[in-house]
């Protein structure tokens, strides 16, 4: 493998050197991965949108026999 660039030579990393052995794209992440990442997002913040607002909290957070009791 020629690791040579502008006449120096480049050592490439122990993980790209595994990720080549075992046949992977490096660091990539594939679209289906990225697109469930990005929904799971989205929706994890809707639902506590919506669970927050569902339950109200009427007491002081800082009061901790009040807030428990709650």
């Amino acid at each position: 493998m020629d690791t040579r660039i502008g006449g120096a030579e480049v050592t490439p990393a122990a993980h790209e050197l595994t990720a080549r052995q075992a046949g992977g794209r490096g660091r990539e992440t594939s679209r289906p991965l990225a697109r469930l990442g990005a929904v799971a997002a989205l929706g994890g913040a809707l639902l506590l949108f919506v669970s927050t607002l569902l339950h109200l909290l009427d007491s002081n957070p800082n009061g901790p026999r009040a807030a428990f009791a709650e």
